[in-house]
């Protein structure tokens, strides 16, 4: 049971995921250490160190995730040379020295742990936050030479926990079940997760920290009542969202997002110009502070906004030229697990185009790397149908009932059609 406790307090201490651009490696930082295929995941771990040091930071805590100890500390070491006043890095290189699946580390190996977490706290961590991270991990370290490990190791364990009940953690949980529930037809219970992350948000602390889970607060405002709307279709409630108050230029980006691709599917041609333009500005004043790392990269949403700004002008032609691009760059780099594929938008526009087949062949292309989303196979039958091709119209109508338990918990115009064609296929 200890050592079940121990590895998710590692994961508390290291895996803070969040629906942000693929993480993009800082060369002059640390180019020597990976090489350029190399895939950690997406990691957003924000300190108050340099700016320069953030992606390397985090390269760091995704090798801690990955049991890349090693590594790791290499890493760390190399913005300790880079930048002396990371304290933040120090605390690094002590979590890589602890190697608590597998090992109990030595007295010398404890020795220089609690040696690193002296620079960690003489340097002294900026925020609240940090200071909680360093002192977590020195109760470990105390006393290097008492053989005591599951005494230390428990007193880790409940540091880490007095640290998780300060931040909302259990929204990233809830990220991924609100994701579950609209992708199986359980739209009640999607809602309920919006209306919880809600009251969740609501209580973020205001002590002016908004570094990795205190910003996630303000993710999860911007991006659960957005993904909700979007995938449910409800274009109209999507138009009308509003950024919270004081929401950062980065979070406003995601509520701009979401109301321009909304506007674009209501045909509003004012309303998408005027969104697309909020979402630039919002872009432009991201670049302007501590997240614009954020924006390195491959940049999506830009390419999505920018897609669907150009369908609602009637400019076809470019509109699908960008979303496909948009589309081919996230197969290439991925994307956060809970967001709605861009080579899905591009189905969902040829087939507002009327060209099912080849919407068709987008879907189905999609759904090789997202399968058994709710509008991938709603959208591929209904593509199908429309391409005289009944066989797998059935198909994807079956399996979309079959994963919204018939629908049962849902009387969404999807789930109706594919009853209705099913039932006149004699199925």
């Amino acid at each position: 049971m200890f050592c079940a406790k121990s590895l998710a307090c590692l994961l508390v201490c290291v895996c803070v995921l969040c629906a942000v651009p693929a993480l993009a490696l800082d060369d002059e930082m640390h180019a020597h250490h990976h090489e350029a295929t190399e895939q950690l995941g997406k990691v957003s771990f924000l300190m108050s160190c340099a700016p320069a040091s953030q992606k390397a930071f985090e390269r760091g805590v995704a090798l801690l995730h990955s049991f890349g100890y090693e590594e790791a500390e290499e890493q760390f070491v190399e913005i300790t040379k880079k930048d002396p006043a990371c304290a933040m890095a120090h605390w690094g290189i002590a979590m890589s020295l602890f190697h608590q699946i597998w090992e109990r580390p030595q007295e010398s190996t404890r020795k220089r742990g609690g040696e690193e977490i002296e620079k960690a706290q003489k340097v002294g961590g900026k925020t609240e936050r940090e200071r909680g991270y360093i002192s977590a991990v020195a109760v470990f370290y105390c006393d290097p030479a008492a053989n005591d490990y599951l005494k230390r190791a428990t007193a880790y364990s409940n540091a880490m926990g007095k640290l998780y009940q300060l931040h909302g953690h259990e929204l990233h949980a809830m990220h991924f079940l609100l994701y579950a529930y609209l992708q199986t037809g359980q739209e009640d219970a999607a809602k309920q997760v919006v209306e919880q992350s809600k009251q969740i948000v609501a209580t973020a602390p205001t002590n002016g920290d908004d570094t990795g889970m205190l910003e996630y607060f303000g993710f999860a405002g911007a991006h659960f009542p957005a993904l909700y709307d979007l995938e449910m279709r409800h274009w109209a409630d999507a138009a009308a969202l509003q950024p919270a108050a004081n929401a950062s230029p980065h979070l406003q980006m995601i509520t701009y997002w979401a109301r321009t691709i909304a506007a674009a599917h209501m045909g509003d041609v004012e309303a998408t110009r005027r969104n697309a333009q909020k979402f630039d500005q919002a872009e432009d004043a991201t670049r302007k502070t501590k997240y614009a790392y954020m924006l390195d990269g491959p940049n999506l949403a830009h390419g999505e906004v920018h897609a669907w700004l150009a369908l609602a002008e009637k400019n076809n032609d470019e509109a699908l030229r960008q979303m496909h691009q948009v589309a081919d760059t996230q197969d290439k780099v991925g994307k956060a697990e809970v967001d709605i594929p861009a080579r899905e938008m591009l189905a969902d526009m040829l087939l507002e185009l009327n060209q099912p087949g080849q919407a068709l062949a987008e879907y189905e292309k999609s759904m090789k790397i997202d399968p058994n989303r709710f509008n991938g196979l709603a959208g591929a039958a209904r593509a199908a149908e429309l391409a005289h091709q009944p066989v797998k119209a059935s198909s994807y109508y079956a399996q979309l009932l079959k994963n919204c338990d018939d629908g049962k918990h849902s009387d969404r115009p999807e789930l109706r059609n594919a009853k209705m064609v099913l039932a006149k296929n004699g199925q």
